[in-house]
């Protein structure tokens, strides 16, 4: 069975034959790429990382060696080896000769980088990824992170307009609840209620818990009423304290809903 058979059959066993055939008949770089290739779809990870070790020394200054050093360095990140992944696509990005691979070694390179706590690199390799063109979940993680360096740099605004945008573009779906909370919160303190309401309803769609709806329930109500929605704000609040749970989100509704109750004249409920 041919390679390329093998891959459509989903035959693991023959495929690695077929490769390892085809490299030992030609020697080439491209054959070897593709052994390496086929021991990474079998799990087979070191096979994989000696056949791209050996191409990175059999041919020095080709593409398939800046190849070779790319496909290691993502089998260095499945091992969350950081440091040696940003060096191997360091070195495969200074021969310019990753073609189409060039964004997402970039865009690794600004992971690595942040998570060696190197965030100034970091982000500088993520926005030229982002000049390269990303796919839309990378290109969201990406200026995701970019927005959170300037955030703690001090650049507030530069982060809060990129938040913003992020929010009404969906990006919340790929979030944690913690993290849609934290913006949903900065940018209501800093009046931007629709991009609230987003955060706060993107929340709700995946709480599982009292405690989560209630904390997304109590954003909504200040959205609400910072909006001037004064009605559906005391709803939501009441929502919120309905919620069987305490947490530092009830206090905060409780004291809301009590001086929405007051300018409503509603003593007795505001008591």
């Amino acid at each position: 069975m041919d390679f390329d058979a093998a891959r459509a059959a989903f035959q693991t066993n023959a495929l690695i034959a077929a490769a390892q055939s085809a490299a030992r008949l030609s020697r080439g770089a491209t054959d070897a790429l593709r052994l390496g290739w086929a021991y990474e779809w079998a799990g087979r990870s070191p096979e994989a990382h000696g056949v791209y070790a050996q191409a990175v020394k059999s041919f020095p200054g080709t593409a398939d060696a800046a190849q070779a050093l790319y496909r290691l360095a993502l089998l260095d990140i499945r091992e969350e080896a950081w440091s040696a992944a940003e060096k191997r696509l360091g070195e495969a990005l200074a021969t310019d000769k990753l073609g189409a691979d060039t964004a997402s070694a970039y865009y690794w390179r600004g992971i690595a980088a942040f998570r060696l706590e190197h965030a100034a690199e970091g982000t500088g390799f993520l926005k030229k990824a982002l000049e390269k063109g990303l796919s839309l979940d990378e290109a969201r993680e990406a200026r995701l992170m970019c927005a959170d360096f300037d955030y703690e740099a001090g650049r507030t605004d530069a982060a809060a307009s990129a938040y913003a945008q992020l929010v009404r573009e969906g990006a919340t779906a790929r979030m944690s609840a913690v993290k849609t909370r934290a913006l949903g919160e900065l940018l209501l303190a800093r009046g931007d209620t629709e991009a609230a309401l987003l955060c706060a309803a993107a929340i709700l769609a995946r709480a599982d818990t009292p405690a989560w709806r209630q904390m997304a329930l109590a954003l909504k109500g200040a959205a609400e009423e910072k909006k001037g929605d004064l009605a559906s704000a005391l709803t939501t609040y009441r929502a919120a304290l309905a919620e069987k749970a305490r947490t530092e989100s009830a206090a905060e509704a409780a004291l809301a809903l009590g001086k929405l109750e007051v300018r409503a004249g509603d003593y007795a409920a505001a008591r």
